[in-house]
């Protein structure tokens, strides 16, 4: 094999590709899951771009090597002159003479001008003169074909100043046979196709790893409003959860978090401070574009279970309740409100989270009841003071 038909860039563009699939493998198996799907992306990106160097600076300079057939091409003409000679031998008196010379035998006094003329351009290589023959235009009648004589271009004029054009210098070709040109051609368009295929996975993969991290607590990153099935459907999120001990971020930064998202909240807690920071408005993405609005339930009498619940249902806003003594029985009512839509196959398009920051426990059976439901409907629930009856965070 010929490895000259690939640059250093073309080789280090293999190898870059190569290792994707590998970077992929690693990214599976390694628990918690960080940045090697975004590294795989990049090489790919590199790879791509080190094969289009290869081909566009490389391969499009090969050319075939023509010596071999310029060779046998004057094989061919030898052989030609020799099997001419040979005829002519032939059909030639068989008396030769002392002062014969080498050609003598072939009796070329008895040829025509045309025959001595082809039989003297075999002999030495060169065409029979009078293809070589031009004919001159008669000087003596005074006629120039010189064109710049004719428009007097050759007389100095003052004033004009011609600058020459320069020409790009050409670029060194590369030869090579024409079995090696074609391997390589064929070795930059596999290089090419499968470049540009990798990095195509490569950017779905980062795609699907993302989305599939986003119910992941300590794997997901940069949430956006993707829509909630699609998170579902790749990784299920549990119905009741339980904050870790160490958590990742702190309680305001979680409800942010469900905000970017695009997802609802309705946040119960005793804890003043952190309700009054919560109740503002909340940007779904970055920059603080497309807000929505948190809203203080426990301040106005209006805002019945009934009413939140509807709202959250249809991802109208979020809420903030600071009274305790209100939360058990609004998550027995929504309890009952979710059985309802239970009963007719009803589902929230995005999902509801339940943030109870409360010292007191919830009840066995309304946990129960709850977990059966929210599975089927689309609500969460996660407990922050809370381990005892509940499910880890993954």
């Amino acid at each position: 094999m010929n490895w000259e038909i690939f640059s250093l860039a073309g080789y280090a563009s293999v190898a870059l590709w190569a290792l994707v699939p590998v970077l992929w493998l690693a990214h599976g198996l390694i628990r918690p899951r960080r940045w090697l799907g975004h590294v795989a992306l990049a090489v790919a990106a590199v790879a791509l771009a080190l094969a289009l160097v290869n081909s566009n600076t490389y391969i499009a300079r090969i050319r075939v090597d023509q010596t071999q057939v310029i060779e046998k091409e004057m094989a061919a003409r030898d052989l030609a002159r020799k099997q001419a000679e040979a005829e002519r031998t032939r059909d030639a008196a068989d008396i030769r003479f002392a002062e014969d010379a080498a050609g003598d035998h072939l009796d070329k006094a008895g040829l025509d001008d045309t025959d001595l003329a082809f039989f003297e351009s075999l002999e030495y290589g060169q065409s029979p003169q009078w293809k070589n023959q031009k004919q001159t235009r008669d000087e003596s009648l005074g006629q120039t074909d010189d064109l710049q004589s004719l428009i007097g271009a050759n007389q100095e004029q003052a004033g004009v100043t011609v600058k020459g054009i320069e020409e790009p210098e050409a670029v060194e070709p590369i030869l090579m046979s024409e079995a090696d040109k074609l391997t390589a051609d064929r070795l930059d368009s596999a290089n090419l196709t499968t470049s540009r295929l990798l990095l195509l996975l490569a950017f779905l993969f980062v795609v699907v790893d993302y989305v599939k991290r986003l119910n992941v607590y300590r794997e997901s990153y940069c949430p956006l409003p993707v829509p909630s099935a699609w998170a579902d459907a790749l990784t299920a999120r549990p119905a009741i959860a339980t904050r870790p001990a160490q958590p990742r971020r702190s309680l305001l930064q979680e409800l942010q978090t469900i905000s970017r998202r695009g997802e609802v909240f309705l946040y119960l807690t005793d804890d003043l401070a952190v309700a009054s920071q919560a109740a503002t408005a909340m940007p779904r993405l970055p920059a603080g574009q497309w807000p929505i609005h948190v809203i203080n339930a426990g301040v106005d009498p209006k805002l019945d279970d009934e009413f939140l619940f509807e709202t959250l249902w249809f991802t109208r806003n979020s809420f903030v309740i600071d009274r305790p003594e209100r939360a058990l029985p609004l998550l027995e009512r929504f309890v009952d409100l979710l059985a309802r839509r239970r009963a007719s196959r009803a589902h929230t398009r995005r999902t509801v989270h339940l943030i109870w920051d409360l010292p007191q426990a919830i009840p066995g059976p309304v946990l129960q009841r709850f977990e059966n439901l929210a599975r089927k409907t689309g609500f969460t629930l996660l407990i922050c003071r809370q381990p005892a009856h509940t499910e880890n965070v993954p």
